[in-house]
């Protein structure tokens, strides 16, 4: 059987009969991703998840301007915190950030310490919780989820807003979600606005997003959280991807898990801690 072939005549004919085909499939992935970002009015700039080692993960190396991210996790879980980092990355070259909070939980000061002007924050709050104090000299009154939600798809059509960062309030129905996902979607490309949003896995059966992460919190220490992050959804890449991630909550700096680095003797408590309500009332009167 090896006479029928030489070496010479494998090693010519098999690269020219997996050439089309490559060429076929890199054709065909240009054509969907130009479907797919035809309607985005964005300029061309990607924006940074904070960690260089997640940013890889992704086909552009970061967030697409005009798209819509979700982090899929429960409370307490550090998603806040990465996807609040994304938010700062995205305004930081200019535009106001909006903050969906309709559990009244957003802690500023925590804002304010990973480099967020709290002048460029609007906060919007559902009635639910009743009075809130106000931590902003632009933060609205409270809404109802639907009133919320349709704050949010005004704000991510705006152009004036870099990112619309928050907690997605909860809807009466499916139906509901996903006609409001669709809405979130279409306004972010409209305007080039980033929609970065936490949802918890109850909320996570319908997405628009062009990036989503599964976020599950590992063993952790009081200084050191310890995330595990998976890529359940990304468009024009390859689902399935993960990475452990450390967040330093004395810094604020995240990044990939190493079981042998040495960890710091000695550090000072910075607000990184974007949802505990108790600490943050004390916090206020102090």
């Amino acid at each position: 059987m090896r006479s029928l072939h030489s070496p010479v005549d494998l090693q010519t004919e098999a690269p020219a009969a997996r050439d089309p085909d490559l060429q076929t499939i890199q054709q065909l992935r240009g054509q969907i991703r130009q479907v797919e970002t035809g309607r985005r009015n964005d300029d061309g700039s990607i924006v940074s998840s904070g960690c260089q080692a997640v940013d890889e993960l992704l086909p552009a190396n970061g967030y697409n301007r005009g798209t819509i991210v979700e982090w899929i996790s429960g409370r307490g879980s550090g998603s806040d915190f990465l996807s609040l980092l994304a938010a700062k990355n995205a305004a930081a070259e200019g535009g106001g950030v909006v903050i969906v909070d309709p559990r009244g939980e957003f802690y500023p000061p925590a804002a304010r310490a990973i480099g967020l002007k709290l002048s460029n924050l609007i906060i919007l709050r559902s009635s639910e919780q009743g009075p809130v104090q106000r931590l902003s000299p632009h933060q609205s009154q409270p809404l109802e989820a639907e009133d919320l939600c349709w704050a949010m798809d005004q704000s991510l059509r705006s152009p004036a807003i870099a990112a619309v960062w928050g907690t997605l309030p909860e809807l009466d129905s499916a139906h509901e979600e996903r006609t409001w996902l669709r809405r979130f979607q279409l306004s972010a490309e409209s305007s080039g606005c980033l929609g970065l949003f936490n949802r918890s896995p109850r909320q996570s059966g319908s997405s628009w997003s062009e990036v989503q992460w599964q976020v599950t919190p590992q063993p952790s220490t009081n200084n050191q959280r310890r995330i595990h992050m998976k890529l359940a959804r990304c468009q024009g890449g390859i689902a399935g991807q993960s990475i452990d991630l450390e967040v330093n909550m004395s810094t604020g700096n995240v990044q990939p898990h190493e079981p042998n680095r040495s960890k710091p003797a000695h550090s000072l408590p910075l607000a990184a801690q974007l949802a505990n309500p108790a600490p943050r009332r004390r916090s206020a009167r102090a």
